[in-house]
């Protein structure tokens, strides 16, 4: 059996919406893309070029691109495919494939703006393009300002850390138990490069997870870059943990801003809710307790998915990604329950601000005694999927 996980780098793996395929790419544009790529490649990369062009174009238009880059060998073949498509690989990877073999994806991008499909503005970088869906967000994408790159001896820890869970699976094991987490939750986080033990401060290994920021493709999708990662310290006996972001000033000459842990990236343009927990034990732990982390066909499409670095994080969540989301999203927060969590609905908070700007917005807090957050609630009564769709609504039904 092929493992699809393989087939995508969920950090920089792209979604779309159903109904919008000919404002972002048409049939054409898609075969353009096609036309680059080798007719007769492996079955893996077949596959992969399937569920890419499945992503933006329904189901007979896809069907007669294919077709014509890739005669089927058996009647029907593509239409069965694209049924059971990857959901999580988007026309990104495409792009990509075809670029390794000399696609200009630039010139390409030109052209289509060229004929009106699509509007260009510069972000940073000269010569970069990017396409996007009305004028507000692109004035918003072209004022942000890129944030620093992952220094490369930072980048080696992380993936030293990386690689440690690799080979020691009882390790990774383990946190699934002390978490309450499905058996296999923790590997697959560490198979999509969200989860590291690296060796922090050059003396003991901590629990860590990655630090995204978002930006835009060349061809308007969201995708996110690591720019750092948020280590815990194992505490001594009877003490709390803390926590270190690195780079940070001190060490480094480079600070990492407290973004959000997110799952679910490549939705954000898309999404018709947006969740967000305090931490991101408790975004893993409703990811996990919901089945979205089963495979790469589980994750709700039209769902991304915060854990905020505190319970103040919240402003960091809505300064940096609010440009890449849709207007009038609904919010679904799952506020702790102590001082801090209240704080997302006082006066002026996360709930008011969320509000001002027209989103509507669920809060969820704890009822349960002994049980602060959503990780605790989940070990002390294990949340059900049942549950889960009842505060989220229709999205996961």
């Amino acid at each position: 059996m092929i493992d699809l996980s393989k087939l995508e780098n969920r950090r920089g793996q792209q979604a779309r919406r159903p109904g919008i395929s000919t404002e972002v790419l048409d049939a054409a544009d898609v075969a353009e893309i096609l036309a680059a790529c080798p007719s007769r490649p492996a079955y893996i990369d077949w596959i992969a070029a399937i569920a890419a062009v499945g992503s933006v174009l329904n189901e007979n238009e896809a069907v007669a691109v294919l077709s014509a880059w890739s005669p089927e060998e058996s009647q029907g073949e593509y239409a069965r495919k694209l049924r059971h498509r990857c959901q999580k690989i988007g026309i990104g990877s495409l792009i990509e494939t075809a670029k390794a073999h000399g696609f200009d994806a630039k010139s390409f991008a030109r052209r289509r703006a060229d004929r009106g499909s699509v509007r260009r503005h510069n972000i940073g970088t000269p010569e970069v393009c990017t396409i996007v869906q009305n004028e507000a967000t692109a004035r918003a994408v072209a004022k942000a300002e890129p944030l620093p790159t992952m220094p490369d001896r930072v980048r080696a820890v992380w993936d030293e850390g990386v690689e440690q869970l690799h080979r020691h699976p009882g390790t990774v094991d383990r946190i699934d138990t002390w978490r309450g987490w499905p058996p296999g939750t923790a590997a697959t986080l560490v198979e999509d490069g969200l989860l590291a033990s690296p060796v922090t401060y050059g003396v003991k290994r901590g629990i860590a997870f990655t630090v995204q920021a978002p930006e835009r493709c060349e061809f308007g999708f969201v995708q996110t870059r690591q720019i750092g990662y948020h280590v815990r310290h194992k505490p001594p006996a009877g003490e709390r943990a803390t926590w270190s972001f690195h780079p940070n000033e001190s060490r480094d000459g480079q600070s990492t801003p407290g973004l959000p842990f997110v799952i679910g990236a490549g939705f954000a343009s898309f999404a018709r809710t947006v969740v967000v927990t305090e931490g991101q034990w408790d975004a893993i732990t409703l990811a996990a307790a919901g089945g979205w982390l089963v495979n790469d066909a589980s994750w709700p499409e039209h769902v991304i998915l915060f854990g905020t670095r505190g319970a103040a994080g919240w402003r960091n969540l809505w300064q940096h990604w609010r440009t890449f989301l849709p207007a009038g999203v609904a919010f679904v927060l799952f506020a702790d329950a102590d001082e801090a969590g209240g704080k997302w609905t006082a006066p002026r908070g996360f709930r008011d601000t969320l509000t001002a700007a027209g989103h509507p917005v669920r809060v969820i807090r704890s009822q349960v005694d002994g049980a602060k957050d959503i990780n605790d609630l989940h070990r002390i009564a294990p949340i059900t999927t049942e549950q889960i769709s009842v505060w989220l609504g229709r999205v996961c039904k």
